[in-house]
């Protein structure tokens, strides 16, 4: 095993610093200790005094080998120490008892039909993994079947979530109606509904049963009237900007109360270009700089590429961070920092709440949920499988024969046992945040495929980490809005 630190430098503008993987910090240091470092413990110090002589003097080295040293030996920094091994933190007899008692979330997909046709669409036949879009419906059979086990088997769970998804999931809606009564009518408390959806199908029928039922609306939008039709089009290239938007004022009208606490915004920006437009209209326009947002960008088609794509966030992180450490906490108030942290917030959010303790001999895979238990999710056929994210081939059980616990088991073993190959050296391995989506192709894991990922999630952390440090030396309490 390498005696080499578990490390990863980074450079800002003011200052060097060393990431130092097993304490999980991030320590600023002098130029001669940047330098040697990769040097220390595996070379003798005049090894060391010899290959670095040329840019440093004799008592710098010395000085900065005796830093070192007890940094090493009273902070337990700069430590060759790597994990063993990659697992899960819960046994099968655990995973076995959260997924009897502690389900919490359930996706019905209630169609794969939809009656958009958007350009960027994971359905619309770009991504070799994925379906494409069909006439394939749930049944109510399989609905309620999949219902009865969600809560039978989340009795330990104080909030129960049933959401519906699609394609578009209101062009099922006379089968989400059906499922809403049938819970509604069993009186049980802590159950709450959602649904995500392009919003053309809110009419006034569909639109007051949300009301009724305090239904949580997750309504994708893209940005002003131009870049949403020129992305989110029917199948006849119209765009669907208007058909939405008034809908979306009609409810705003009628039902404000609930159209202020169940209303929120998703948005996908295909064209980092027209970003400054996106986030512009997002900021000014009413309702939607009131509203917290989920943003993304879109996935990377060709993850066989033999090179990555350019960095689809630009100087989005930078201007995130530029924000922050001008307003610090106050930065919470504004609308462009509920839409740029919902964006490219998430590293930067890692970083700032990270564990600051030592990394033990078992890693575990950070962003690999315990499959089934967040969002259990129900194909039209009625699979089970970890996520509406998730394809095909990562099955859990199926509403008759049930959740299978096992399969649950056998996934995050499997996941582990093929992301040890490159995770237990990589100084990535805290702040990443990965999962099975990032591994799954045609059939199954994937090694290759989520390398090609780890690429991009390498250079993200660097970037935020430079960011994250050079914010901090400019104001100490540069990330205090992401509390």
């Amino acid at each position: 095993m390498s005696h080499s630190p578990f490390i990863h430098k980074l450079a800002t503008e003011k200052g060097l610093y060393i990431y130092d993987v097993n304490q999980n910090q991030l320590v600023r240091v002098d130029e001669v200790t940047y330098a040697i470092i990769e040097d220390f413990g595996v070379l003798g110090s005049e090894e060391i005094h010899a290959r670095h002589e040329a840019r440093f003097d004799r008592e710098s080295l010395e000085r900065a080998l005796a830093g070192l040293e007890d940094a090493r030996r009273q902070a337990h920094l700069f430590l060759s120490h790597r994990p063993t091994r990659m697992a899960h933190p819960l046994d099968q007899d655990a995973i076995d008892e959260t997924l009897d008692k502690s389900l919490s979330h359930i996706v019905l997909n209630l169609t794969e039909a939809c009656n958009l046709r958007c350009n960027y669409c994971v359905y619309s036949g770009a991504y070799a993994d994925e379906r494409t879009h069909n006439d394939k419906k749930m049944t109510w059979e399989v609905a309620r079947a999949a219902v009865d086990q969600f809560l039978a088997h989340s009795t330990a769970s104080p909030v129960r979530t049933i959401a519906f998804y699609g394609g578009e999931p209101l062009l099922g809606f006379p089968l989400m109606r059906q499922v809403v009564e049938y819970v509604s009518g069993l009186g049980l408390p802590g159950i709450r509904y959602q649904i995500t959806t392009n919003g053309t199908l809110l009419t006034p029928v569909t639109a007051a049963f949300m009301v009724e039922h305090d239904v949580e609306l997750l309504v994708s939008v893209d940005g002003p009237q131009a870049i949403h039709d020129g992305e989110r089009v029917y199948a006849n290239g119209k765009g669907s900007f208007t058909a939405l938007s008034g809908h979306l004022e009609r409810l705003a009208r009628e039902h404000p109360d609930y159209f202020s606490r169940r209303v929120g915004f998703e948005c996908t920006v295909a064209d980092p270009d027209q970003l400054d437009a996106v986030l512009e209209y997002f900021s000014s326009t009413e309702p939607y700089a009131r509203f917290a947002h989920v943003a993304n960008f879109v996935r990377a088609v060709d993850p066989t590429a033999a090179s990555m794509p350019p960095d689809r966030a630009g100087p989005w992180p930078a201007r995130f961070v530029e924000l922050l450490t001008r307003e610090g906490a106050e930065a919470r108030n504004r609308p462009v920092f509920r839409f740029l942290n919902a964006l490219v917030g998430k590293p930067f959010r890692r970083i700032h709440r990270r564990r600051v303790e030592p990394l033990g001999d078992t890693l575990q895979p950070n962003g690999a949920c315990l499959p089934g238990k967040k969002r259990l999710f129900v194909s039209s056929n009625g699979d089970y499988r970890p996520c509406e994210k998730t394809n095909s081939n990562l099955k859990l059980g199926d509403v008759h024969q049930g959740l299978d616990s096992r399969a649950s088991g056998a996934l995050i073993e499997e996941y582990s046992a093929l992301s040890e190959t490159d995770c237990l050296n990589c100084w990535a391995c805290r702040l990443c945040d990965m999962c099975y989506t990032s591994a799954q192709d045609s059939k199954g894991l994937s090694l290759e495929k989520k390398r090609y990922f780890c690429k991009g999630m390498r250079r993200t952390l660097d970037n935020a980490l430079r960011l994250y440090a050079g914010a901090r030396e400019e104001r100490a309490d540069a990330f205090a809005a992401l509390r």
